[in-house]
């Protein structure tokens, strides 16, 4: 199995491939390999503990289910903690924090959070958040790799019962009214028809402001965290291997510097690169900006290249390890170049990569444009 063809497909695809693998011992090797690609800080996650209002969390799922949700606070098994979620107070149902992506995805923990949200809209829940730049669905693959490892298999949930998204206004006050407890009502402070008549408004509530993401999968291929104990701690210690590079690593520690690989295997020789798109590329204006400063203070080739050289390693790094794309522009400072700024673009030319000089200046208050990334030497 390719890691890097598997994270690239779509997520329930992902799921099902991943599950006819996960309990290849190669394959489960490849994938908790991250500290052994030759970055071992670059896949380390951030979690934090804290809580947030309930209503501001967006879910991740297609389905909350009734009977695994509401049911609890109806037959008043949430009686304990029903006096926190009225008043806001910080609540773990079932004890357990919901798990957040960024303070406002929700990754696991629905159930918990929807039957707060609906019994007290305004009340809080605690979490337990990852701090990731990352799109949410994509989160899922990073957190059932880890799953993967520990368990070597994929565990799914049950998607039975019926849906809160979709339940009409009969059917859930019917429910409400034969499954509500006396405790309940009293402490609610309401009868059986004012309390369903508030929980349905908060149910409508929900499906106005907290719509499940774009492309949501089903409750079954959402990850299990409660089946892998650990599953978090791996992501935290960087060792799930969920960003290139996946492999060759032996190749790269052979090197004598990350510059020296990636120069012979991507870019080629950079030298030769940039003098061709100096002389050949930007035409008139790269070359009217090396002498603008006159003759006594010329920009040579030889300037260029120096400066460009000595932040080679940070771009190559950035791009290696995809903090960047191709197209990504920088702007390199050489303050003891008589501050020298370069404006260069990382760009493609075939089955080659090639850093390609936009303009150059010496100026001492330079200013960038906002998409560049500055490094200054």
């Amino acid at each position: 199995m390719d890691l890097n063809k598997l994270i690239s497909l779509t997520y329930i695809q992902f799921v099902k491939e991943l599950k006819d693998e996960a309990a290849n011992h190669k394959i489960s090797a490849l994938i908790d390999a991250g500290l052994d690609d030759g970055f071992p800080d670059d896949e380390k996650i951030q979690f934090s503990k804290g809580s947030i209002t309930a209503s501001n969390l967006i879910p991740m799922q297609k389905q909350l289910i009734l009977e695994k949700s509401l049911k609890y606070f109806l037959e008043g098994k949430s009686l304990e903690i029903l006096p926190d979620i009225l008043s806001g107070v910080p609540v773990a149902i079932n004890q357990k924090p919901i798990v957040t992506l960024n303070k406002k995805y929700i990754v696991d923990g629905h159930h918990g959070w929807v039957e707060s949200v609906l019994v007290n809209p305004n009340s809080r829940v605690e979490i337990y958040d990852i701090t990731l730049n990352i799109k949410p669905i994509e989160v899922l693959k990073v957190i059932q790799l880890s799953i993967a490892t520990l368990t070597t298999k994929i565990p799914f949930s049950e998607n039975i019962g019926t849906n809160l998204f979709k339940i009409n206004e009969n059917t859930f006050k019917k429910y409400v009214e034969n499954n509500v407890n006396d405790k309940v009502l009293s402490l609610m402070n309401k009868d059986i028809k004012s309390l369903s008549d508030y929980l349905w408004g908060n149910i409508l509530l929900l499906r106005k402001n907290n719509k499940p993401i774009k492309n949501a999968p089903d409750r079954i291929f959402m990850p299990q965290v409660s089946k892998a104990k650990g599953w978090d701690k791996k992501l935290k210690n960087g060792e799930i291997n969920f960003k290139q590079p996946f492999k060759n690593t032996n190749e790269l520690m052979n090197h004598l510097s990350f510059t020296e690989f990636l120069l012979e295997k991507q870019i080629a020789t950079l030298r030769d690169e940039i003098e061709i798109e100096i002389d050949i590329d930007t035409t008139k204006h790269a070359e009217d900006r090396k002498s603008r400063h006159g003759d006594d203070n010329l920009i040579s080739n030889e300037d260029i290249i120096a400066t460009v050289n000595m932040a080679m390693d940070e771009i190559a790094e950035r791009q290696f390890k995809g903090l960047d794309s191709l197209g990504r522009k920088y702007w390199i400072h050489d303050k003891d170049n008589f501050n020298l700024n370069i404006i260069a673009q990382f760009t493609k030319n075939k089955d080659k990569a090639v850093l390609r000089i936009i303009t150059v200046m010496r100026k001492k208050d330079f200013k960038g444009s906002s998409d560049t990334y500055k490094i200054t030497i």
